[in-house]
């Protein structure tokens, strides 16, 4: 009873600590410095939603790029993490983007404990464990603004899932890792890869482990839970790829994964979250260019357009207690089969840090080596060349299971300590995990509140007609922090728009005769204003303080102040000639708005 009730409250607790001040403004501000992602990120919870209501497809929509649409299914926030928001939407969207965020850092620690305790460590080391995982720098990181980082329990569950369906002694284990690959892969696609590698490194293991006499019979499991795992999970890959790989969309991103591969300093030094060690590493806590922190070692600092440096996707750190801990156990374990357990765990471990360092090799900004200048190629140069791993941007994710491992191993480490301390063992292990935990401890997070929302938009959310709006400035290309602006602004009018933000882009606009929007040497503006009306845009709404509410963060408890200066809509040559001589149907401090049709 105490596992099932009392450890994830615990693990609760400990998450409201860690994502502070996420609780303190609960249903007010988003927690994250990544305004853009989390703005779409709380989209995409609202579209699961509106799925399961009755009132949206699935998984394609035409909510966004009206009327062309585009498929939902090639973005890395999956509909889980709409389900997982569900409970919270009677407190507002605020709520439900943080109440996931809060959920998914707890299920997470209670996630790791499970398998903990499958692979025999008592209870106060596999809650110790999951209290490390849940602190560990490269899933607390995800709170700067990338949701799906937040859970990451399905990593450790697909492994107690391995585990279960290579015992030769049990018969319909066999369908778990197919059934928790499935949720990992609408949850996120990248930690579906990673769940599918961590399974592949586990089996290697068990064969290694088992006796010669049993190795063929546990080979032929390990085929069937493959071959039974890939059935259950062929469907949805089929649907994942068919969508992925429209003509029109850009998916392929590994080419530019050398940009975000970590330093291989990067896995000793400390990430941008942590507050105790980073205050030596880090010269202020100012974010520069993409939630990046200036580094005290120039070779960890942005590099503008040759390297990343030091942010949320470059946060491999491993903690040093932890990595002591399962050293210490792997080496000086009572037992053969304690030290063969904590390097199990370790090995995984140590697979996913070198995955995460990218294609080739960068040491202390150095990516070329002496004497004859050459690079260094990695594991994930290999894997990059197989279907599916192209999409690969940013290899420091891969950290991700690696935490599995390492949390693992220094759990068998906080194990054996105790067993050696005897009776005062539960004081030793949380004076260690204490430690710990206060190595991994992060900085009170960023916040952001929501842009305020136009009335207009309120007006036209009660009417049942059907018609599009078209948000400008323009939301193309690559204008993020606009469509994802106006991706919130549809959660509450709820008709289709021109624009989208999604994690995977077209190459080039889907609708044809729409240039003249975002190209200033396109002028058919009549044209373009008659081609709008056709596609079913009835009104065109210019937004006047768009760099101001959404083009930076907003930390301010009053979400209606604007103090800049309006921009009018004359300064767009589109509104300006397209609507010369109309008068608004609508107007506001925050709007000004046209009708495409007299």
């Amino acid at each position: 009873m105490v596992e099932f009730l009392l450890l994830p409250a615990a693990y609760l607790g400990a998450a409201v600590l860690l994502t502070w001040p996420l609780a303190r403004d609960f249903t007010t501000r988003l927690v994250g410095h990544v305004f853009y992602d989390m703005r779409h990120a709380l989209w995409m919870q609202w579209y699961v939603k509106q799925v399961l209501l009755g009132r949206a497809r699935w998984p394609r929509t035409d909510l966004l790029y009206y009327p062309f649409g585009i498929s939902t299914l090639v973005d890395g926030v999956g509909p889980l993490n709409g389900i997982m928001g569900l409970p919270f939407w009677p407190w507002g969207p605020v709520a439900v983007f943080n109440g996931a965020a809060l959920a998914g850092v707890a299920l997470s620690g209670w996630c790791l404990y499970l398998l903990a305790r499958h692979v025999r460590l008592d209870r106060l080391s596999a809650f110790c464990a999951g209290l490390l995982f849940m602190a560990w720098p490269i899933h607390l990181v995800g709170l700067y603004g990338h949701l799906e980082k937040l859970f990451v329990g399905l990593l450790p569950l697909s492994l107690l899932a391995g585990l279960l369906a290579l015992d030769l002694t049990r018969r319909w284990t066999v369908l778990l890792p197919g059934v928790v690959l499935v949720a990992t892969l609408w949850h996120n696609a990248n930690q579906f890869i990673f769940a599918v590698l961590g399974l592949g490194v586990l089996v290697i293991w068990q064969l290694v482990r088992t006796p010669r006499e049993r190795r063929i019979a546990q080979a032929g499991r390990a085929v069937v839970v493959t071959l039974v795992s890939l059935a259950i999970c062929a469907p949805a890959l089929e649907l994942i790829a068919m969508s992925a790989y429209h003509p029109l969309m850009l998916v392929d991103l590994g080419v530019v994964s050398p940009y975000y591969s970590p330093d291989l300093l990067q896995l000793f030094v400390p990430s941008i979250d942590q507050i105790v060690p980073g205050r030596w590493f880090y010269a202020s806590r100012t974010f520069a260019f993409d939630s990046t922190l200036i580094s005290k070692f120039p070779a960890l600092t942005l590099v503008s357009g040759s390297w990343y440096g030091s942010g949320i996707e470059t946060a491999v750190t491993i903690p040093i207690t932890a990595l002591l801990l399962g050293l210490g156990a792997a080496c000086w374990g009572a037992t053969r089969d304690d030290r063969r357990e904590a390097r199990c765990w370790l090995m995984l471990g140590a697979v996913f840090a070198v995955l995460a360092l990218g294609p080739t090799l960068r040491v202390a900004g150095d990516t070329t080596f002496t004497p004859w200048q050459i690079r260094m190629p990695l594991p994930q140069s290999v894997l990059m060349r197989l279907p599916g791993f192209k999409v690969m941007r940013t290899p420091g994710r891969y950290m991700m299971m690696g935490s599995v491992g390492f949390a693992l191993a220094a759990g068998v480490g906080l194990m054996l300590i105790g067993r050696r301390a005897r009776t005062r063992g539960p004081w030793v292990i949380a004076a260690i995990t204490t430690i710990a935990l206060l190595e991994c401890w992060p900085a009170p997070f960023p916040q952001h509140t929501p842009p305020p929302v136009p009335r207009f938009y309120e007006q036209i959310a009660g009417d049942h007609e059907d018609y599009a709006v078209l948000d400008l400035p323009s939301g193309w290309p690559s204008q993020n922090n606009l469509s994802s602006a106006y991706h919130y602004y549809q959660m509450i009018h709820g008709k289709p728009i021109a624009w989208a933000y999604l994690s995977r882009p077209y190459i080039r606009y889907p609708l044809r005769g729409l240039d003249s929007l975002w190209n200033p040497a396109v002028a058919d503006y009549a044209a373009t204003r008659a081609r709008l009306a056709r596609l079913g845009y009835r009104y065109v709404v210019w937004h006047k303080h768009a760099d101001e509410l959404f083009s930076s963060m907003r930390g301010s408890d009053d979400t209606l102040a604007v103090t800049g200066a309006p921009v009018p809509p004359q300064t767009d040559p589109f509104v300006r000639e397209a609507f010369r001589g109309d008068r608004p149907v609508f107007e506001d401090d925050l709007v000004t708005v046209y009708r495409t049709t007299q």
